[in-house]
């Protein structure tokens, strides 16, 4: 039975992470995006069993603060605990870094990511209303700032 293992990313899986991007979120990144994701502040890791990609995260390391860009899992493997082992992964490696404070934005209707966060010590600091596009609609939805201090 294959083990699950989390590596660094690099811009050779952007066509890969595209295809889970669009089938996962309300708004997904494009291709550009993720290209432009990969710089000297990135930390970029994606989870894979026999040679499948399962999920991935984003993130950008600035002077002891990171911050979470994006998190996925494929939503063929959602709801095995897979984003909780993406987020103990990013919570370790920015131990590892000694980061002192990370942050993310989430969709203020996003429950489950909301739930997740919280259950990693993310305490709502802020809102940016009408922040996120909603698709097929001229609407705009509130996000939520988070923030974990790690001092």
């Amino acid at each position: 039975m294959a083990k699950i293992e989390i590596l660094e990313l690099n811009q050779a899986h952007i066509p890969l992470l595209v295809e889970i991007d669009e089938r996962s979120h309300l708004s997904p990144w494009s291709q550009k995006i993720f290209e432009s994701s990969f710089n000297a502040r990135s930390h970029n890791f994606y989870m894979q069993k026999d040679c499948e990609i399962l999920g991935y995260y984003f993130a950008e390391f600035v002077v002891g603060d990171m911050t979470l860009e994006n998190i996925c899992i494929a939503p063929e493997h959602q709801g095995k605990g897979l984003a909780k082992k993406l987020m103990t992964h990013l919570i370790e490696h920015a131990k590892s870094l000694n980061t002192e404070n990370m942050f993310l934005e989430v969709r203020e209707s996003n429950n489950k990511a909301i739930s997740l966060y919280e259950s990693y010590q993310f305490e709502v600091t802020g809102k940016r209303k009408e922040y996120y596009s909603v698709p097929n609609s001229t609407a705009r939805e509130t996000a939520l700032l988070m923030k974990r201090s790690f001092v």
